[in-house]
């Protein structure tokens, strides 16, 4: 079996001539000589931070909101999960042999892994950073990508000639659409509608191309040629979903109408190129230079290159690299609440993924908005303090807890070793003193359940406190007023 990092090096060298030896979102380069991310922030370009991770990192998936990175590290067999709002890893999970490629659902609650070595998906409950589920698929899959509804998943086997159609509701192969030599890399637009796949044939004269697959069909539409002695690795498309774009492996990013399925232009970039991503305004895109340990970025508007970043040692960064657009600084976002009426339970989230998650009822039903909501800072502020998230397993609630401050979230870990720390920084907030909160605030309010399944439920209305408390729940904080932390307006 080849990993990936061979397979693209061994074709990278072999077609080289011989004197050759390339608050905005964040890009994440997995960096495969070096063992580590390079994150660089996209309104600089510059790196700000370094991420050791598994041994020879190659695939890389970041949620729709921005808050995890997965890491698929093919050296070492296993994910690195990275909190991206603290630039560190919150959890290693083990996976099948040589983990080449990733990819992650919009809800950001599943993570697809391919093993190169092992022929197969491994399938990430992304709440548990556990596997869940292995999917068989053809021999060396490489490429993976969700379809925007998180309905379906494509895998390009590229020993197999063959993109694997996995459905996630039963984690079964429904369909294998037969391809080109080499299936590589594979992105879907955002409609769903269509699937691109690109190709780095293993024999001369390596004539690439890229395969359109419809994706209601599994039918192929359309393969488009990108010339004599040239073929192409990462692809990514536009968030219009009217251009492709696909790095070359001997330079160049080939650009696709995806209207006409047609090739209309060749942007100048030099190198090895691996993994290619776009920013969220469709400004720039950015492509890993693999052997020049640069990250090139293009200005789509003037057609050029207008800045390299040095990175680490042989970038790959396949797959989905770049972060949505960053909340305004000092922006707070909406905490929305939940209510499940057969379990009498409550729950509140800010991230997107879980949101829609909810809102769908699909997934997990049962979940209905109370209407009530209060906001809170995702990323460290000025005076704020992190409100940690526990996860309360079956036998003392199935619910969640929120520990404000490091206090008591630590407490309650020592208390409850059957407890699951999901985020030590789920929240920032800020802490009152003595139950008053500081000016520009608003006070929130917990109650507990009092019953064997536990649960609690957070508001700033003390009017719905004290309802609550009129039900038998148990009101919690500090102060006459009892406060648990201040959120801000």
């Amino acid at each position: 079996m080849r990993p990936l990092s061979r397979i693209f090096i061994g074709l990278a060298l072999l077609l080289l001539p011989a004197t050759v030896a390339t608050a905005a979102p964040f890009a994440y380069i997995t960096n495969a000589g070096s063992d580590n991310v390079s994150v660089i922030d996209t309104a600089t370009n510059a790196v700000v931070a370094t991420i050791p991770v598994g041994v020879s990192p190659t695939g890389v998936a970041v949620s729709a909101d921005g808050t995890r990175v997965y890491i698929a590290n093919s050296g070492s067999n296993s994910v690195s999960v990275i909190d991206a709002t603290r630039n560190s890893i919150l959890a290693t999970v083990a996976t099948g042999i040589e983990p080449s490629g990733v990819a992650v659902n919009a809800a950001g609650t599943r993570v697809y892994v391919t093993n190169a070595a092992s022929d197969s998906v491994s399938v990430i409950d992304a709440t548990r950073n556990s596997v869940v589920a292995t999917v068989p698929v053809g021999a060396i899959p490489l490429g993976v990508v969700v379809n925007p509804a998180g309905t379906r998943v494509y895998v390009a086997n590229s020993d197999a000639s063959r993109v694997s159609v996995i459905d996630t509701g039963t984690n079964s192969v429904i369909a294998g659409v037969p391809v080109g030599a080499v299936p590589y890399a594979i992105a879907v637009n955002p409609a769903g509608t269509r699937v691109y796949v690109t190709h780095v044939p293993d024999t001369e004269p390596v004539n690439g191309t890229v395969t359109v697959i419809d994706a209601a069909s599994n039918a192929i539409v359309a393969v488009v040629p990108l010339g004599l002695n040239v073929a192409a690795t990462g692809i990514t498309t536009s968030a219009a979903g009217t251009r492709v774009y696909a790095a070359g492996i001997l330079g160049g990013v080939f650009v696709i109408d995806a209207g006409s399925n047609r090739l209309i232009d060749t942007l100048g970039v030099e190198g090895v190129l691996g993994g290619i991503a776009i920013n969220g305004a469709g400004t720039r895109i950015y492509v890993a230079n693999i052997v020049g340990d640069t990250v090139a970025v293009v200005d789509l508007a003037s057609r050029s290159v207008i800045a390299r970043v040095p990175v680490g040692s042989l970038p790959f960064a396949l797959g989905q690299f770049i972060g949505p657009d960053a909340p305004a600084p000092g922006g707070a976002s909406p905490v929305i609440e939940y209510y499940h009426a057969g379990f009498d339970h409550y729950f509140i989230t800010w991230m997107p993924g879980e949101i829609a998650k909810l809102d769908a009822g699909v997934e997990i039903r049962g979940w209905a908005r109370t209407g009530y909501s209060f906001k809170t800072y995702t990323a460290a502020q000025a005076g704020t303090s992190p409100v940690c998230r526990y996860y309360i397993p079956p036998a003392l609630g199935d619910s969640h807890f929120f520990g404000r401050g490091t206090v008591e979230c630590n407490e309650t870990g020592r208390k409850n070793p059957s407890f699951v720390l999901e985020d030590p920084s789920f929240m920032q907030m800020f802490l009152p003193v003595a139950g008053v909160c500081p000016a520009g605030t608003a006070q929130v309010y917990r109650v507990f359940s009092n019953r064997p399944d536990a649960n609690h439920r957070y508001m700033t209305d003390r009017a719905v406190r004290d309802q609550m408390v009129a039900k038998g729940w148990l009101a919690e904080g500090d102060g006459p007023d009892l406060v648990v932390m201040c959120a801000p307006r």
